[in-house]
């Protein structure tokens, strides 16, 4: 959930004139544990906006470890 949100969020401050934005595809690749209670953090930026798909990668750290990385394919309508 907190990939897709990422992934999600960063396409819509990257292309504000997009109404909706839809998930399409996620991938999600686990390199580490979290354990219960540690501080998630996910940093994710746009790797390409087109007219009707657009395209992010994101990684996901605790406590400043790796523990995964994602990229997402997202439909947008205008």
């Amino acid at each position: 959930t907190i990939a897709d949100v990422a992934l999600g969020f960063c396409i819509r401050i990257g292309d504000l004139r997009a109404e909706n934005i839809v998930t399409a595809s996620i991938t999600l690749d686990l390199m580490g544990a979290a354990k219960l209670g540690d501080w998630l953090e996910a940093r994710a930026r746009p790797s390409r906006i087109g007219r009707s798909l657009a395209f992010s990668v994101c990684e996901i750290t605790s406590d400043g470890e790796p523990v995964a990385q994602a990229s997402g394919v997202f439909k947008l309508t205008r």
